[in-house]
């Protein structure tokens, strides 16, 4: 029920807590998720570079499946 904008900028604040409380520790795939969400919002460089490094993290696990869909939603930032 929330229009696009308000999801948008919904999930930019997500990004932006996530990053606040994370400390050293950041959750990099809800990162590049929520990021990726709202980089219509401004949040394009974010969405890239956590889509980047979610694609390391997944690459470092040997799931390439789950590498390439972080990948191409970097893309699509």
């Amino acid at each position: 029920e929330l229009t696009s904008s308000r999801r948008i900028r919904l999930h930019r604040h997500i990004g932006e807590a996530i990053e606040v409380g994370s400390g050293t520790d950041m959750p990099i795939e809800a990162l590049a998720y929520h990021f990726s969400e709202a980089a219509s919002d401004g949040q394009a460089a974010n969405a890239v570079d956590y889509a980047v490094a979610a694609g390391r993290r997944a690459l470092d696990r040997l799931a390439f499946e789950e590498a390439i869909a972080h990948l191409e939603r970097g893309l699509g930032a």
